[in-house]
């Protein structure tokens, strides 16, 4: 049985150090018929340029631009533009894992009875204190739960899916994109399955959001739920939000003294203004 075509749809804004290394850890499990497609969402550093170096030596890699702001706005510009059967999405500081493209893909293909119209998988820091990412360990599928939302940093869907409810998905700002589209697939009857094995390191990078910041990212999500007439259900993740950024506070606080680039505590970075990280 042949297996299907595969798409990677990495949304960008002013990645340039992180790019690098995201296509790096993807490419070398990329077939020849696998179409990475890097959105530029309005770069002002070097990202357009070291995503055209890739390009320019490797067929596999487009970059398209979209200049309306927004995740949602670029992540949909990428899957509109892609041409594989599967669409999968990660972020450009995603490092994905040996066998990460593989996995999705045989899952897909195992499933001869759509079942499932999208399946996502787990995230975990690297690059931090006690991180438990392991780069090089290869991944499964673990067990095969159902979700009710997707992940934007590991994830994939089938493109007749993503055809079927990409009319209702929202465009407002504020919102969390992919648990959007979690929520658009599950009312219209399709299921996503959560792979507990499939696991990718993300960034840490909002660990160094100060408090405010994160209760501000943090608050997408029930926002979102608002959005699609779920008013209960954002009161209860308001609710377990209040301990969540509790936590996030103590741990900014230690790490307030921490220099992500040495990998080390430093005095030094105490005295030094983190930049917000800007979202597409």
């Amino acid at each position: 049985m042949s297996q299907p075509t595969v798409s990677v749809v990495i949304p960008t804004l002013d990645e340039q150090d992180s790019i690098r290394r995201c296509l790096d850890r993807l490419l070398p499990q990329a077939d020849t018929d696998t179409d990475i497609v890097i959105v530029d969402n309005g770069s002002t550093d070097d990202t357009v340029a070291i995503v055209e170096s890739y390009a320019a030596n490797d067929s596999r890699v487009r970059l398209i631009h979209e200049s309306a702001r927004g995740v949602a706005q670029a992540r949909t510009a990428g899957f509109e533009a892609a041409t594989g059967e599967l669409l999968a999405r990660i972020d450009a500081d995603t490092l994905v894992p040996p066998g990460w493209l593989r996995g999705y893909r045989a899952f897909f293909t195992a499933d001869h009875d759509h079942a499932w119209a999208c399946a996502i998988g787990r995230g975990t820091p690297y690059g931090v204190p006690l991180s438990r990412f392991r780069p090089d360990a290869p991944v499964s599928w673990g067990t095969v739960k159902p979700c009710r939302v997707t992940f934007g940093a590991n994830m994939m869907l089938r493109r007749s899916a993503w055809d079927q409810v990409k009319a209702d998905l929202l465009t407002r700002q504020g919102i969390y994109e992919d648990v959007d589209l979690g929520l658009c697939l599950r009312a219209a009857g399709l299921q996503t399955a959560l792979l507990t094995g499939m696991t990718v390191g993300v960034s840490p990078r909002r660990w160094f959001d100060n408090p405010i910041d994160s209760w501000r990212y943090l608050s997408g999500c029930p926002r979102t739920f608002y959005a699609h007439g779920q008013p209960v259900l954002a009161s209860a993740i308001y609710a377990a939000l209040v301990p969540v950024n509790a936590i996030h506070t103590l741990r900014w606080i230690v790490l307030s003294a921490y220099d992500e680039k040495a990998q080390r505590f430093s005095y030094r970075q105490l005295r030094t203004r983190r930049v917000p990280r800007v979202l597409p």
